[in-house]
This record gives structure tokens, sequence and C-alpha cells, in this order.
């Protein structure tokens, strides 16, 4: 059977062309078996195992888009690309009829719409619905701009474990008078508060801050994968949890100290409270050169167990590791494991 006819479809297997109405293509061996195979049994959803036997005479093995680029070809040399239709998760079905082609597609069993008009409705709806509910008043207002959250009252009681720089009898005052009294007789206290309030919020915002830069790593993990092959897919995503936890023991380990275990000798990063546990610098012949630090190996010399020193550790590392990782870009399907393990430290 040297010739198989689907509609204006004519496969000439001797060809080695196909024709579609009075225009002749010629095809690649492998293409050819793909169409012939598809061909006979048109209409049917042929998995892309199926179509790899009768093509290639074997199994597969592990995930390959050779099956997609051969069919990818097949669709660019026929004047009709709607005739090969993809069937998500399933494989793909060789079709002469357009219409049941195009409206399959996008759409859903039994539905007269398409996906992308589901969701431009849905979308639409959406908005309606928030803009309706936005206009209605019937909802108890609060302090959305938190001027009127917290008072005198809430100055002289300090939760944190340190206790308060207040007095006893100033802890918790009952009354807005009392608290007032508090404040002025002990401006002290207050001055102390109001900085630990401070630091507070910096903290809050570092850790906040930090969190974000900390996401970059999903962001690389996704763009590498999806940069590289499919076979290597998984080693891009091996690197990347790897490159974090080998870089982060390193830093823990002596890259902090070396970095900053002498930062608060020429400027103490007093946003976090000064840190001034990191204060002790490499000398050479009686002067340090601000070269390396030696205070923080191990977050523990030096008293570099402290809250200043943790949150500082704790931003820093995010951008380290980010700074590191940023060359799996130029070296990807180029390095090994354990050459990528020696570049991360």
């Amino acid at each position: 059977m040297p010739k198989l006819r689907l509609g204006n479809l004519v496969i000439d297997r001797d060809r080695q062309c196909v024709f579609v109405g009075n225009q002749a293509t010629e095809l690649t061996s492998t293409e050819l078996g793909l169409l012939w195979h598809m061909a006979r049994y048109a209409e049917r959803v042929l998995t892309r195992e199926r179509l790899w036997r009768a093509v290639w005479g074997r199994e597969v093995k592990g995930p390959t888009r050779t099956l997609d680029t051969h069919i990818a070809r097949l669709r660019r040399k026929l004047s009709q690309p709607w005739m090969i239709r993809a069937v998500p998760r399933r494989g793909y079905v060789l079709t002469d009829r357009p219409t049941a082609a195009r409206s399959e597609e996008g759409s859903m069993p039994g539905s007269k719409f398409s996906g992308l008009q589901k969701l431009v409705a849905l979308s639409v709806i959406t908005l309606i619905a928030l803009i309706a509910v936005s206009q209605i008043n019937t909802f108890s207002p609060g302090d959305a701009d938190g001027t009127a959250t917290g008072s005198a009252v809430n100055i002289g009681t300090y939760s944190g474990n340190g206790g308060s720089a207040f007095s006893d009898a100033c802890q918790a005052p009952a009354t807005e008078e009392d608290a007032a009294k508090c404040a002025k007789d002990e401006p002290g206290g207050l001055a102390a508060l109001i900085g630990h309030e401070k630091i507070a919020i910096n903290f809050t915002w570092l850790l906040i801050a930090g969190a974000f830069v900390l996401f970059m790593q999903a962001g690389f993990a996704l763009l590498t994968t999806g940069l590289t092959r499919a076979k290597n897919a998984g080693h891009m995503m091996m690197l990347n949890f790897a490159a974090f936890v080998i870089a982060w023991v390193g830093y823990f380990t002596i890259g902090f100290a070396f970095q900053f275990g002498g930062a608060a000798i020429n400027a103490a990063p007093g946003n976090l409270g000064g840190a001034m546990v990191l204060g002790h610098l490499l000398k050479v012949s009686g002067s340090h050169w601000g070269l390396i630090g030696l205070n923080g190996f191990f977050l523990q010399s030096g008293h570099s167990y402290d809250v200043g020193a943790l949150a500082l550790f704790f931003f820093e590392v995010v951008f380290m590791e980010t700074a590191g990782y940023i060359i799996v870009g130029a070296i990807a399907e180029r390095i090994n494991f354990k050459t990528f393990i020696l570049a991360e430290l």
C-alpha cells in the first residue's frame, strides 16, 4: 500500500512526499513514518509512546522532546498544520476536520466557549463583584491609617524578654493620666522604649526584605531549568538547592566573620542597634588594614551571638547566595556537581 489518503491529504510512500491538494512537499524518513502511522489511525489519539515505537522501533527511555520536535517540523511543512492536533497529557491525533480541531483545542468537552473566553468572562465578573462590594458601606470602619491605634497607656508596657526601662510602678499604668506622668517623670525610660521600637521595626523590614531576596532562588531555579534540556532539569534543580546549603555553611563558618567581623570599627550598622560585637579586625604589625574580620565565626566568637549580628547575618547571607548562584547561567550543563561545590565555597 504505497499511498494513503485522508481528505485532500495524500501520502506517497514511494516518492517520500505528501500532497495537500496539488502541492507536494518532501519529507524526511522520520516525518514520513510519523505521518503514515498517524494516517493509518486517523481520528484516533496516539500516545507518544506508541508513535515512538512505530517510528523508531523501540521504547522511549526518559523524558525527551525528540518526538515533539519532529511533529513541529511536520506541521510547518503541511499547508494545513491544524490537521495534527496535540491532545494534552495524551498524545497526537491526525484529523481532516478543521472545525473540530480548532474548537476542541481550547475548550472543554461539551462546552461552546474556549478556555480564553471563560478566563476573560471570569475576570470581568470578579472585577464587577469587587467594585460592587467596595460600594457597600454597611461594614464597620476600622482604624485603617493607624492613627487611633495605641495610646499613652501602651508606652509604659514593654513585652520583650528584657523587661522595661520604666520603674515597676510605670510598667502598666491604669489610666492615660498615670501614663503621661510616668513619661514625664522618667524621660530616660521613654527614650529607651522608643529606641527599642525603632530597632524592632527595622528588624521587621529587614526580615521581610531578606525573605524577598531569598525567593530569588526560586526564580533562578525556574530560569535555569527552563533554559536547559529536559534531561538536565533535575540536575539544575539539585544545584539550586545545594548551592544555598553549601554556601550557607561556608558563610556561617568563616565567611561572615571575614567580611563583617570588624564592621563596628569604622561604621557600625546603627539602624540594627549598632552590632558593636563585630569589632575585631586582623592586625599586622600592630595595625589593622581593614581586610579580614575576626569576630563572628560560627556566629559565636567575640560574643557575636547577638540579635543585631544575627539580623545582619541573615540579610547578608541571602545576598551572598544570590550573587554566588548567578554564575549558574554561564555554567549550566557545563559543570559537574563536585566542581560546582568547589565554586560555591
